[in-house]
């Protein structure tokens, strides 16, 4: 059973009713457990049901273990799952879902789940995408599961690996330092971190002297984000071809085609390009306007995020870059 003093507390979370809930950091803290624990409690307290939500079908291969650990705690309660179906005490509980399929089945009806649990909603490794228009698709199934109810949460459990997610862009979202609330939106977000009794308990483990002193062991330990340092940052080296400058708060910035198919964004600029934009107006300059090729622009950048093919010179660039999608929308 789980040490309640050492692991994550939903009940703060809770109190607000968001709904949509982003709980942020905290890794092998409990998150995932404590949501399933959670709804598992309001099933049999209520027969209201859940879906275990996953980006794509290969992330649910495994799922037939879905209640291993967690049924540990429910003397006399019997668990199943048949396929993609959840079973406590021989009737529906749960569906798991795979966002990237879940919109061919529109018809599909959910009148009883009030809980989608999505759970490593953040990717950690360039070689893995969101999904293109990721943001809007996880609305459009939202919609289709509550249906004008006005019941269903959705909670978005990540690791700290980065708040420049297409999430966090798409809803102009930061990472706060605790828990932030916005009430107009019902949004939450939960920086969850690490209490000082887990951390010495996984510090003093072999695995945690192992990884003393190492990037890893601060995002796994110290609950500091791991991509928002280096990841997608690198000198690129190869061809490329220049195909917009952009100019934000200004500082300027190229982006460049990749022969690999990436986009390169750096300091390297060229103002013969014929396509140099400013995002507002104070940045206009004679070099740099407001022209139509601004969609254009806008659409480059959105695309090439969404497919998780964007690479940075710097930490530098890579800031300035986001400050871009926070404007646009991604």
């Amino acid at each position: 059973m789980k040490n309640n003093s050492m692991f994550y507390d939903l009940s703060k979370m809770q109190s607000y009713n968001a709904l949509l809930n982003f709980l942020l950091g905290g890794r092998g803290i409990g998150k995932t457990y404590g949501l399933k624990k959670w709804a598992i409690k309001d099933f049999l307290k209520t027969g209201k049901q859940f879906i275990y939500l996953r980006r794509y079908k290969s992330e649910l291969k495994d799922i037939d273990k879905f209640f291993n650990a967690v049924s540990k705690e429910f003397d006399g309660v019997e668990f199943d799952v048949k396929g993609r179906t959840f079973y406590i005490n021989k009737k529906v509980a749960g569906y798991a879902v795979a966002l990237s399929t879940a919109l061919t089945k529109k018809s599909a009806e959910y009148p009883n789940v009030n809980k989608i649990i999505y759970d490593e909603f953040l990717i950690l490794k360039s070689n893995l995408h969101y999904i293109p228009n990721e943001p809007e698709m996880f609305l459009e199934f939202f919609e289709t599961v509550a249906r004008m109810r006005d019941d269903v949460r959705a909670f978005f459990l990540g690791n700290a690996t980065s708040e420049n997610n297409p999430y966090f862009v798409y809803f102009n979202l930061r990472c706060p330092e605790s828990i932030y609330y916005d009430s107009k939106r019902y949004i939450l977000i939960e920086n969850i971190q690490n209490s000082q009794s887990f951390m010495e308990k996984k510090k003093s483990t072999r695995f945690g002297q192992l990884i003393e002193g190492t990037e890893y062991a601060s995002y796994s330990i110290d609950n500091e984000f791991f991509s928002d340092d280096n990841t997608f940052i690198e000198e690129y080296k190869g061809r490329m071809k220049l195909v917009s400058c952009v100019r934000i708060d200004k500082k300027e910035v190229g982006f460049w085609q990749t022969i690999e198919g990436k986009l390169y964004v750096c300091d390297k600029i060229n103002y013969d390009c014929p396509c140099c934009i400013a995002y507002d107006k104070e940045d206009v300059n004679e070099r740099f306007n407001l022209g139509m090729k601004k969609g254009f622009t806008s659409e480059l950048i959105r695309r090439y995020f969404r497919r998780n093919d964007v690479i940075y010179q710097n930490i530098f660039v890579k800031n300035i870059v986001f400050d871009i999608m926070r404007k646009i929308g991604c």
